[in-house]
Formats: C-alpha cells, sequence, structure tokens
C-alpha cells in the first residue's frame, strides 16, 4: 500500500463525504488533528480530555441511572431524598443536574443513587457494566484527536468527575493510561455503593486536580491541549495554552468567542424516519432471499444449504435497500489467493455482511454459537460455530473451519472475537492465524473505517451512506513460528491501526 503522510491523510478524510446521517470529520476537526501533528511531540506535551460530552455523547450518569430506574431497584426513602436534594427536573433529567451550578453533594446524591444498586459487585464486573452502558456513546470525532496525540506521543489523560467504572473500559480501549476521576469505595474486593473521596473533579478542583497531575508527570501546560464543553469545564480549559471547546452551548460558546478558543460541535443526530423505514425493508429482505436460495439448491439436488454466492446476493441486497456503498482500495488481494482466511475488524453488525458482499462466492464465516438459535438459520446455511465454553467446542470450531478451506472454502473471521468499543481494533486472538497455517491458506486483511456510523454496535437500523474498506495484499503464515506468534499477529493489528488513522 502506498504511503499516507499525517497531513494527507486528514485531508482526504475531511473531503469524503460518507452520505445523509453520517458525521465526516469537519473543517473544524481538519484543522484541530493539523495543528496536533505539526506541534511539537514528545510525552511533556499533555491532553487532557474531559469525559461527559466530550469523549462520550451527553453524560454518563444517565445511563447507570437509568438502568437503576428500569430495575425498579430505587427504594421510594431514596427517591425522595434525591427529589428533595436535586429537584424533580434534576432527577428526571440527571444531565441538567451536572450541566447547572451544583454543589458536589448535589451531584454527589446523583452518582449514588444510580450506582447503589450495584452495591456489593467487584470491580471487574462494575468495569464491564461501564462498558456495556458507554460503548453506543463514544464520540467517532474524539477518537481521531486522541489517535492524533497518541502519534505524536503526547501524555494522554481523562479528567472527570464521573466514576472510574464509568471510564475505565473505554480508557483501556482508547489506550489512556491516566485516569482522573471519583473513585468508588472498596471494601474487602467489593463495592459499597458510595464514592470514596472528596471533592468531586468538576471546576476549579478538576482545574487545581489537572495541573498537579502535570507536576508530577513534568508536563509542560503552556504547550499542552485540553478537551470539553460545559460551563464547570472553563476553569478546566484556562490551565492548558491549547483549549478545544467540545460541542459548546450558552456559557461556554460565549466564553470561547471571547477568549478565541477553537470549537468542534459534534454530530449525533437519532435515526431519521427514513433510515428506520429503509432498515426494516432491508432486514425483510434477508428471509425471504436465504428462503429461495435453499428451495433452489433443493430442486437442484443440492441439499438445503444456500452457498457463499446466495449469502453474498443477500447482502448485496440488503446493502441497497439501506442505501450502504463500499468504496475499495486494494479489491485486487480479495482475488489473488484462494482459498484464504478473511479476517475483519469488527465494531459494527454491518461488518460480516460487507466481508461477504466483498468476498462474493465460495465463502462461509465464523459465528457465535448463540446463532443457532435462530429459527431454521442452521438448514440454510454452512457457517462455522465457535463456542467458548469449553476446550472441546473451540476444538471443533478449529476442525470445522480448516475442513472449509481444505475444500476450497474461504472463512471470514473477526479476530478480536467480539465487537470493539471504540473504531480501534481489540487485541486479536490468535485462532484465525492457526487456522490459517494448518490449512495452508493465507490471511488476508478487511479493514473496514466507518461501518459503526453507518450502524453502531448494537443499533438495529443502518444509515444510508459510504463504508470505506481497504484490503491488504494476503499474509503468508505458513512459515510463522509458534514462538514469534504473538509478535506476528500485533504486527497485522498496527496495519489495521496504521490503515484507520493514516499515520500510526
Amino acid at each position: 500500500m502506498t504511503e499516507t503522510s499525517p497531513l494527507a491523510a486528514v485531508q482526504e478524510s475531511s473531503e469524503t463525504s460518507t452520505g445523509t446521517g453520517v458525521p465526516r470529520p469537519s473543517m473544524a476537526e481538519q484543522a484541530r488533528i493539523a495543528e496536533i501533528l505539526a506541534g511539537p511531540r514528545g510525552a511533556q506535551i499533555g491532553a487532557f480530555f474531559d469525559f461527559d460530552s466530550t469523549v462520550v455523547a451527553g453524560y454518563s450518569v444517565t445511563e447507570f441511572l437509568n438502568a437503576r430506574l428500569r430495575r425498579l431497584a430505587a427504594e421510594p426513602a431514596r427517591l425522595r431524598q434525591l427529589v428533595s436534594t436535586v429537584g424533580v427536573a434534576g432527577f428526571l433529567r440527571p444531565a441538567s443536574v451536572a450541566g447547572r451550578n451544583t454543589n458536589n453533594d448535589e451531584l454527589r446524591a446523583v452518582y449514588e443513587l444510580a450506582l447503589s444498586a450495584w452495591a456489593g459487585r467487584s470491580e471487574e464486573e462494575l468495569d464491564s457494566m461501564g462498558a456495556r452502558a458507554m460503548a453506543e456513546r463514544l464520540n467517532c470525532q474524539v477518537w481521531r484527536l486522541i489517535q492524533a496525540h497518541h502519534h505524536m506521543g503526547h501524555t494522554v489523560a481523562l479528567v472527570s468527575s464521573a466514576p472510574r467504572c464509568q471510564l475505565a473500559a473505554l480508557a483501556r480501549e482508547l489506550e489512556v493510561e491516566h485516569l482522573l476521576c471519583t473513585e468508588l469505595e472498596i471494601k474487602d474486593g467489593t463495592f459499597t455503593g458510595r464514592l470514596a473521596g472528596d471533592p468531586l473533579l468538576r471546576g476549579a478542583d478538576k482545574a487545581e486536580a489537572a495541573a498537579a497531575f502535570a507536576t508530577a508527570h513534568t508536563i509542560d501546560l503552556s504547550r499542552s491541549h485540553g478537551y470539553a464543553g460545559t460551563r464547570d469545564d472553563l476553569a478546566f480549559l484556562r490551565t492548558v495554552a491549547r483549549p478545544c471547546v467540545i460541542s459548546p452551548n450558552g456559557a461556554t460558546t460565549r466564553a470561547a468567542a471571547t477568549a478565541r478558543w477553537p470549537v468542534l460541535p459534534l454530530d449525533r443526530r437519532p435515526p431519521r424516519p427514513s433510515t428506520v423505514a429503509r432498515s426494516l425493508l432491508a432486514w425483510g429482505s434477508l428471509a425471504p432471499m436465504l428462503t429461495t436460495g435453499a428451495g433452489v439448491n433443493v430442486a437442484a439436488g443440492r441439499g438445503a444449504r444456500v452457498s457463499g454466492l446466495e449469502l453474498a446476493l443477500a447482502s448485496r441486497t440488503y446493502m441497497r435497500i439501506a442505501g450502504v456503498r463500499l468504496r475499495v482500495e486494494g479489491e485486487e488481494h480479495l482475488w489473488s489467493r484462494r482459498p484464504a482466511v478473511f479476517i475483519i475488524n469488527h465494531q459494527s453488525p454491518l461488518d460480516v455482511t460487507i466481508a461477504i458482499q466483498l468476498a462474493e462466492h465460495g465463502v462461509t464465516f465464523v459465528a457465535k454459537d448463540s446463532i443457532q438459535r435462530v429459527p431454521g438459520l442452521t438448514r440454510v446455511t454452512d457457517l462455522v460455530y465457535v463456542d467458548r465454553s469449553s476446550t472441546r467446542a473451540a476444538l471443533r470450531m478449529f476442525t470445522d473451519a480448516v475442513d472449509r478451506l481444505r475444500r476450497g472454502t474461504s472463512v471470514i473471521i473477526a479476530p478480536e472475537g467480539t465487537r470493539s468499543l471504540t473504531p480501534s481494533p481489540g487485541t486479536f486472538k490468535k485462532g484465525a492465524f492457526l487456522i490459517a497455517k494448518r490449512a495452508g491458506v493465507p490471511v488476508v486483511p478487511i479493514i473496514i473505517h466507518n461501518s459503526a456510523q453507518l450502524m453502531p454496535r448494537s443499533a438495529m437500523t443502518t444509515a444510508a451512506g459510504e463504508v470505506r474498506v481497504t484490503v491488504a495484499p494476503p499474509i503468508d503464515v505458513s512459515g510463522w513460528k509458534v514462538s514469534e506468534l504473538d509478535q506476528r499477529i500485533t504486527a497485522v493489528r498496527d496495519l489495521y491501526l496504521a490503515t484507520l488513522t493514516g499515520y500510526r
């Protein structure tokens, strides 16, 4: 693949329309990334990000409070206490509490109500819940800013009043090591239902925490960056020389205009009625397409299993109805070596559909064992199922995949094993590479750039637009030694990161 300079990559992405309802890099974002890439390198430069309404859309506590209420676990006495503390409007819309001049006691009451249902849970369980709650809320524009700071070797930190359990999972996915946040009270390895420490990091306290962190880590605030968007964060933004206001409103809009701070608006609109209608039609097309394919095979004496070509036709029909277009670079690598193990980065339900359409024929994919519960699916498809409940089940998947490849059928696998929380791919597991090595076939990386912008992680609707795909040349794994697998696989994941960001 041709090498692209960082600035050229930013400019190219800013000129590419991704279609209706899909945010594309704005001129403001392009300018901000260009400033980062043209500036000084090194860990002495800090990049401080607020969490709520910056890294994620809205206020993270809302997700936890809504979950709390949905479980009907809030005791009437606690509800009366909360309403008397923050008022009816603040209780019904916790975001309004965080967005106005509240004191720490008010915000602490909201956090503790939202989190108290999980008293007695371990820190690992709380992190897992936080990951599920925040998975849909990441602002992809801010992800690109964080990647630019990583590329420049800057020290990146999240600074927030939110509890650690709401930040930790996304921070790991974003490769952000430093968290300045509200800690949970943990006793005997479990959460008590209360917050630890005082004060919460808001207003002047957040600014002081960022300054203290900078002193402790030898960070030069006169050359550092800060990102936030609420009135509470004005003091925090003033601690750095290069502040950027994210999705401002009211007081922050006026402050940004007065101080001539750069502003980066974010776009997170709900699905349009036309998107919902197209998605319903697209989903409705799948069953008759697969059933018709099975019927044709029965009439031809080939059994009731649909072929890879029929899967590709069903995928193409779905995406055409939904209004999804593909722009593919390196398409020739899909055909240069067959059969092959096609590996995909996996953030959206669209990803397998995209890979099947690209492969067109002679292909199947590895699916979670739970998908077999879909009525009739196992009778009409020849998928490879993965069940991680036991070593025996995992070996069966390995054997089935190798068997398909030796019979000439290519296999699509997501080496992450599950959908990632951010556009950065998660850790790649060894299975896909060991399968290719055993079957004597190459691994072909399919790098999907922006599918999650059209269809987020758990969404049922698909926005119309264009998905960029890069197909890398086939990788011969036949000579890989077991002792070097981890290093080799990490290099493949690094290829994905470099392609997705344009400069890593």
